[in-house]
């Protein structure tokens, strides 16, 4: 019975690193396809679909890192934490449409992306509060002045910057917070 047991924690973690892995793969390659600078551009800019193949890759990988994070956040996460489940599925089902309406959608893209970043923030807010996290704290704090020096300075003039932060902070909350330990 253990061996059944610790085979489906192994499951759960793999799957739950799912969207991780794709949104990383789904990025990496696409800048390896394009011209694309971190400082000039958002991540979005790669998928506009004349990139080509690097617009398909991007969101392709960002609609599948959508489908796992809400199927994670559905079938397991739902148990074990509500609340970090339902933050979640609101992010991939926001995150679903920033890949379904890319770049070229123009302002549809650009609230669906604002709206999945705040999503993002307010998920890592909860875990600050949840668990007192002041590292977590600080990561949220630069990436909120990063945001604000974008878009009042244009500094970077791409969003790119961000972007990375924010995710990173918010990948470190989720894999730290919400995937089980075996």
């Amino acid at each position: 019975m253990d061996s059944v047991v610790c085979r489906l924690q192994s499951m759960v973690c793999i799957f739950a690193v799912m969207p991780v892995v794709m949104s990383f793969l789904g990025t990496s390659l696409a800048v390896m396809c394009s011209r694309w600078s971190v400082l000039d551009n958002a991540i979005s800019d790669l998928g506009h679909p004349r990139l080509g193949v690097a617009a398909i890759i991007l969101n392709i990988c960002l609609a599948l890192s959508a489908y796992f994070l809400s199927l994670y956040s559905v079938l397991y996460l739902l148990r074990v934490d509500r609340a970090n489940s339902i933050l979640l599925l609101l992010a991939s089902l926001l995150l679903l449409l920033v890949a379904v309406l890319n770049i070229s959608f123009g302002l549809a893209h650009f609230v669906v992306s604002i709206c999945f970043f705040l999503s993002l923030m307010i998920f890592v807010m909860y875990n600050i509060i949840k668990h007192r996290s002041s590292l977590l704290a600080l990561g949220l704090v630069l990436a909120i002045v990063l945001w604000i020096t974008h878009f009042t300075w244009y500094v970077p003039r791409g969003a790119a910057v961000s972007e990375l932060i924010s995710l990173v902070v918010a990948i470190a909350c989720y894999l730290r917070y919400c995937i089980p330990r075996t």
